[in-house]
C-alpha cells in the first residue's frame, strides 16, 4: 500500500502519544482512551505472564533464556510471575514515562523490564537469538486478549482492519481515512465528524448539485438533487488548491487501494462507515460513489452509519432508492431510542434514505422489544407533525448519541437475539 499501512494495533498503540494536537481530534482521542478502559481486562497480568512465556519458550531454542532475563534460571522456576509482575507494575507506575504510557507500550515496558532489555548493550541485542523489542512489539500485535471478548476495541482488532491512509489537512476539511480488510478484499471509507444539536437545529441550508444518475430511468428522477451544505459542500466541491473536489480524491484513492489490494485488475468490496456528521458524509459518498461506473466492485457499496440526521431531499431519496435497487447501493442506519439527532433537521424537505436499525436500551423495557423481532423500518417517510411530536418526546427522555452506546447496544441486541435463537429458556 501506499504510505504507511499500520493495525489498529498500532492506532492504539500511537494515537493517545501526543501526535495528534488538532482541537478537532480532542474529543475522538478522549472517546478512544474511553474505550480502552472500558475495554481492557481486568486481569492485565494474567495476559502479560502469558506473552512472557510464550516469548519464554521461543527464545529457548536459541539457548538464551538465562541472559533474557534479571533473575537466575532457577528463580525463574520457582518465582510466582503473577506477583513479580504485580510488584514491578507498582513500582514502574512511579514513573513519569509509564504514566503517560497507552495501555499496551505499559505491558510492553513491563515485559521488557522483565526480561531487561532496557540494561543489555546494544551488541547483546543484535546477537542471535536475543529477544527485542521488535520481538515484543510483534507478539503484542498478535494478542488481542488485553480487551474483553465484546468490548469496543477487542472487536476493532477481531475485525482484521489495517489503516493504510489517512486525510486530515485542515481543521475545516473533511477528514476520512481508509482501512482494508486483506482476508475479505474489502475497503473500508471511515469518516470522522460530530456534530451538536445546535449545529443540526442551526445549520439547515441545502445545495443543489447534478444527480449522477439523471440519464437513468426511475421514478422521481431529477436533473439536481438538493443536500444539506454542511455535509456535501466541502465533499463535492471543487477545491481552489488542487482543483478537484474532495470526492475525487477520495475515488482516486480507493481506486488505488483497491487495486494494489487485489494485487491489479481484481474486483473488491467498499464499506463507509461514520457517526453523527460522518454519518451524514458517509451517506453522500455512498451516493456517488455506487453510482460510479469507473469503480469495478464486486458487491454493492454498503453504507453504516450511525446517529447520523437527514441529509437530502425527495429526489435524492427516490435516486438512493434506485441504487438499492439496481443492486449498487445498501444502507444501514443505526439509530438508538430517544437520539435526538438522528431526527434533524425537520424540516419538509429533508427525508430520510435507507433501511433504519433502531436500538433499545440493554434493560429490561428493550429486551422485551427485541424479543419479537429487531426494529427495523425503510424509507419512512412520516408527517411533520409526527416528527415533531417525537422530536418533543425525545428531549424528554435524550439518550447518548457516541459511538461507544451504539456499540454497547449491538452487542447487547446481538448476543439477547443469540441467545433467543439456541432456545434459552432463562432469557427475559
Amino acid at each position: 500500500m501506499q504510505g504507511k499501512s499500520f493495525s489498529l494495533f498500532w492506532v492504539s498503540f500511537q494515537l493517545s502519544t501526543h501526535q495528534y494536537h488538532s482541537h478537532r481530534t480532542n474529543s475522538f482521542l478522549k472517546e478512544f482512551n474511553n474505550w480502552v478502559e472500558d475495554s481492557k481486562v481486568k486481569q492485565l497480568d494474567k495476559v502479560t505472564e502469558d506473552i512472557i512465556k510464550s516469548l519464554r519458550k521461543e527464545c529457548c531454542t536459541d539457548r538464551q533464556v538465562r541472559r533474557l532475563s534479571n533473575s537466575s534460571p532457577s528463580s525463574l522456576e520457582r518465582a510466582d510471575m503473577s506477583k513479580a509482575l504485580s510488584s514491578r507494575r507498582l513500582s514502574m507506575a512511579k514513573q513519569d514515562s509509564f504514566q503517560d504510557a497507552t495501555l499496551l507500550q505499559q505491558e510492553k515496558m513491563l515485559i521488557a523490564d522483565h526480561f531487561g532489555i532496557n540494561r543489555r548493550s546494544s551488541r547483546a541485542d543484535s546477537s542471535k537469538g536475543a529477544l527485542t523489542e521488535s520481538m515484543i512489539e510483534r507478539k503484542l500485535e498478535k494478542s488481542n486478549d488485553y480487551f474483553e471478548e465484546g468490548s469496543n476495541l477487542r472487536n476493532l482488532l477481531d475485525s482484521g482492519l489495517e489503516v493504510v491512509w489517512m486525510a486530515d489537512r485542515h481543521p475545516d476539511d473533511v477528514t476520512w481515512a481508509v482501512c482494508i480488510n486483506r482476508e475479505t478484499v474489502t475497503v473500508t471509507l471511515v469518516f470522522q465528524g460530530q456534530e451538536g444539536l445546535f449545529g443540526l437545529l442551526k445549520d439547515t441550508s441545502m445545495s443543489s448539485y447534478p444527480n449522477s444518475i439523471m440519464n437513468e430511468d426511475y421514478e422521481g428522477n431529477s436533473e439536481l438533487i438538493n443536500l444539506r451544505s454542511k455535509v456535501s459542500d466541502e465533499m463535492l466541491r471543487v477545491r481552489r488548491d488542487t482543483k478537484r473536489s474532495t470526492l475525487d480524491e477520495i475515488k482516486e484513492k480507493i481506486s488505488l487501494i483497491g487495486n494494489e489490494l487485489t494485487g491489479g485488475g481484481g474486483k473488491f468490496h467498499l464499506s463507509i462507515t461514520g457517526n453523527s456528521l460522518g454519518g451524514g458524509l458517509a451517506t453522500v459518498a455512498g451516493y456517488f460513489l455506487a453510482s460510479d461506473s469507473r469503480l469495478e466492485l464486486a458487491s454493492a457499496v454498503r453504507v453504516f452509519t450511525f446517529s447520523a440526521g437527514r441529509v437530502g431531499c425527495q429526489a435524492f431519496q427516490q435516486g438512493f432508492k434506485h441504487l438499492e435497487e439496481t443492486g449498487r447501493l445498501q444502507l444501514a442506519r443505526f439509530t438508538n431510542t430517544a437520539d435526538i439527532k438522528t431526527l434533524l433537521p425537520i424540516q419538509d424537505g429533508y427525508k430520510h434514505t435507507g433501511m433504519q436499525i433502531r436500538l433499545h436500551k440493554a434493560d429490561r423495557a428493550g429486551r422485551q422489544r427485541a424479543r419479537s423481532a429487531l426494529d427495523v423500518t425503510y424509507n419512512s417517510n412520516e408527517s411533520r407533525l409526527g416528527m415533531i411530536f417525537r422530536f418533543l418526546l425525545n428531549i424528554v427522555s435524550a439518550s447518548r448519541s457516541k459511538v461507544s452506546e451504539y456499540q454497547h447496544r449491538l452487542n447487547s441486541t446481538r448476543e439477547y437475539r443469540l441467545a433467543l435463537g439456541d432456545g434459552g429458556k432463562n432469557v427475559i
